[in-house]
């Protein structure tokens, strides 16, 4: 009898002192989708490689933008090339590469890859002498949720900057999917 009163509470075991399950998941499901997991491996994790110039107002591109989803409905590896558009003050010229990382804030199980792709707004600082140094943050709204990204740059280039920013990815390639 109490393994039909376990499984009417929502509990996947064969007696009593198993893990309760979230949303139809495993026990392992939960431990990596919860916060604590999630504020050590991040939802997503982005490496690229590009430029920007700009005086005042500066644009630049991320052709070469790899995007690692490790949550959702498709975990897996994804081009994602980034153009972005800056507001602010300052000057500068740089060319390197950048890293991010990303949380979702609704439920991780509900991301996809589509959601790789259109506008995020955020802002950006960066400064330096032939070693340029860049921190950025940005959210991207998706319904009534977005994810909510931090990244770091290292360039050769020169110059300070500090405004807004507006990115845009046109498209997602699929690299590998596990």
């Amino acid at each position: 009898m109490h393994n039909r009163f376990g499984r009417s509470l929502g509990y996947d075991f064969e007696g009593y002192g198993a893990v309760q399950q979230q949303n139809g998941s495993n026990g392992w499901d939960a431990v990596w989708n919860s916060d604590f997991v999630r504020g050590i491996i991040p939802d997503k994790i982005n490496f690229s490689i590009g430029g920007e110039l700009g005086v005042l107002l500066a644009g630049g591109a991320y052709p070469i933008n790899f995007t690692v989803l490790t949550r959702g409905k498709e975990p897996g590896i994804y081009l994602t090339p980034t153009f972005v558009v800056n507001s602010g003050m300052g000057a500068y010229v740089s060319g390197g590469i950048s890293t991010s990382v990303g949380n979702y804030s609704g439920n991780p199980r509900d991301i996809t890859s589509n959601m790789l792709t259109g506008e995020t707004i955020g802002g950006v600082v960066s400064g330096g002498v032939l070693g340029y140094f860049s921190g950025n943050y940005s959210y991207a709204e998706i319904g009534s949720y977005g994810f909510h990204t931090f990244g770091i740059g290292v360039a050769f280039g020169a110059g300070g900057y500090a405004g807004a920013q507006y990115q845009n990815t046109p498209g997602v390639m699929s690299i590998w999917k596990w």
